[in-house]
């Protein structure tokens, strides 16, 4: 079973910011390893919270929150068009997009 680590919500706010932010660099980055990128995004979530993350670690759960409100939204679209409207994915959406 794999280690996961509990990110709050300031933490996941930031990365999002930091990442959304930075979009031009990250697209911009010689080559296909973005390691530098995530690693700086990293560094950055250290400075301002004071929480240690990898680089690695920063990415991975990047990745997760942008497949869970990917998920998210498609699983809302379709129970929607079935008049099922469950409002907990409203929240979920809300808190990760």
């Amino acid at each position: 079973m794999p280690n996961t680590i509990e990110w709050s919500e300031e933490e996941m706010r930031l990365l999002i910011n930091l990442r959304r932010d930075r979009n031009e660099d990250y697209w911009r980055r010689f080559g296909r390893s973005k390691v530098p990128f995530w690693n700086e995004i990293a560094a950055k979530i250290e400075e301002d919270l004071g929480t240690r993350f990898t680089g690695v670690q920063v990415r991975e759960k990047f990745k997760g929150m942008v497949k869970d409100c990917k998920v998210s939204k498609y699983i809302f679209k379709k129970k929607n068009e079935n008049n099922y409207i469950y409002l907990i994915l409203i929240l979920v959406i809300s808190k990760i997009c």
